[in-house]
């Protein structure tokens, strides 16, 4: 019974304080998909090694509790120009996901609750992909090289966003990694669809803002 009330306790707290927390206004802007960039034919290819390269995300609550992890990205191409990238893309393995601040049997359960047409559906949509539509040199601001653009693409809904990155290029190796940015996941349909405790939706006390950390790196082909 004590474990009951503290639960309402926190469902209380979540409920009041969503109006002001649930909403996040530095998340990234989500805008219509757009054409992928086309490589020139005298670009250098960089083929991403995916044991090097991850996406690392954090979700949380209006309360405050929030829990950490990664993706892996199984393949993907780079090519450059000039010091600039010129297109690209990389793929997601939505089906690697894993909570890397639990350990045993919660840890198992939140992986497999991500996974489940609750939120992922990874058994459905096994993939994301990241298509690069345009990037820029940028400067002026610490560990920031290039701003990117590109469509994301989760749960078969592509959306347009753009994130700063610190790229390093050189003739043989690229490395590649963004500050934290963070994602409205409403977006791309990752919802707690129609799941009630006691006719109040679940999916209220979820912010829904996701923070994302980008690592790339590959090598030149």
């Amino acid at each position: 019974m004590k474990n009951l009330h503290f639960f309402a306790f926190v469902l209380f707290l979540g409920l009041t304080m969503g109006s002001s927390c649930k909403k996040d206004s530095a998340a990234t802007k989500a805008g219509d998909a757009a054409t992928a960039a086309v490589a020139p034919s005298n670009s250098t290819t960089y083929k991403i090694n995916p044991a090097a390269s991850s996406v690392t995300w954090t979700g949380s609550k209006v309360v405050g509790d929030k829990h950490q992890g990664k993706f892996k990205i199984s393949d993907g191409s780079i090519s450059v120009k000039d010091g600039n990238i010129e297109a690209g893309s990389f793929v997601i393995d939505m089906n690697s996901l894993t909570v890397t601040d639990l350990e045993g049997e919660a840890k198992g359960k939140l992986e497999g609750h991500l996974k489940s047409p609750d939120f992922f559906d990874v058994a459905t949509h096994g993939k994301g992909t990241f298509t690069i539509t345009a990037c820029q040199k940028v400067s002026g601001t610490p560990n920031v090289t290039h701003k990117v653009t590109g469509n994301l693409k989760m749960k078969n809904i592509a959306k347009s966003v753009s994130f700063n990155a610190d790229l390093n290029i050189g003739k043989s190796k690229i490395m590649a990694v963004t500050p934290e940015f963070k994602i409205n996941r409403n977006d791309w349909g990752i919802v707690y669809n129609n799941k009630t405790i006691a006719g109040v939706a679940k999916d209220y006390v979820i912010n829904d803002d996701v923070a994302l950390v980008v690592n790339l790196a590959g090598t030149a082909q």
